[in-house]
């Protein structure tokens, strides 16, 4: 965070949404002007995209709440990741 808000003429995208760490990923960006979250391997690791619930330990919530708080939706980006990870599935 100090250092996003330091570098405030910079523009930072935290990529691969955060892991396990998605929800401070999401407050960053939450109060930040100048930084974007890519979700890309955290929505496929934890469940979020094949709707498996035992992958599931709260990211796609967290995922969720981003993609419809007025303040952060326009920030956030999804990567493919691939070949590890396919959008199309």
């Amino acid at each position: 965070f100090n250092l996003v808000t330091s570098l405030s003429d910079k523009t930072f995208l935290l990529a691969h949404g955060g892991g396990y760490h998605a929800r401070d990923f999401v407050q960053i960006a939450r109060f930040t002007r100048n930084t974007f979250i890519d979700f890309s391997a955290t929505q496929e690791i934890f469940g979020c995209v094949q709707n498996r619930p035992e992958l599931n330990c709260g990211i796609r919530e967290v995922i969720v709440h981003a993609l419809h708080e007025p303040r952060i939706k326009s920030k956030v980006l999804f990567g493919s990741d691939n070949p590890e990870f396919n959008q199309l599935s």
